[in-house]
């Protein structure tokens, strides 16, 4: 049997974190829809924003972690505006360290304005 070479493994690493992300972002788009047909068939349900917070204190990968939060924000303040409300100092809070200087964060400041442009329909 032959062993691969560095390159080539590297590459095939490569092309499996790809693949993995990829399959990741369907899983996650999945869920969102998931999450958005369930807030729309039950728009009373009581979504705990110590959900968002425990998340990311919990993360090793910050910026997929805020990327996440962000993205089942959005839908839960798109299904339930008021939500937004309840939660304001919260949402303040957990906000925050995003807008630092230093974050270098652009994805993550995109879905912040996606989440932002909702808030203000």
């Amino acid at each position: 049997t032959e062993t691969p070479s560095a390159g080539g493994s590297a590459a095939a690493n490569a092309a499996a974190q790809a693949a993995a992300a990829k399959a990741g972002n369907a899983l996650a788009g999945q869920a969102g829809g998931l999450l958005h047909s369930a807030l729309n068939l039950w728009p009373e349900a009581n979504v705990k924003f110590a959900y968002f917070e425990k998340q990311l204190s919990i993360a090793t990968d910050q910026v997929s972690a805020r990327l996440a939060v962000l993205r089942v924000l959005h839908t839960v303040v798109a299904c339930q505006p008021k939500f937004a409300l309840r939660h304001l100092a919260g949402m303040h809070s957990l906000l925050q360290p995003i807008f630092s200087p230093n974050s270098g964060q652009t994805k993550v400041i995109q879905a912040v304005c996606a989440l932002l442009g909702t808030l203000m329909q």
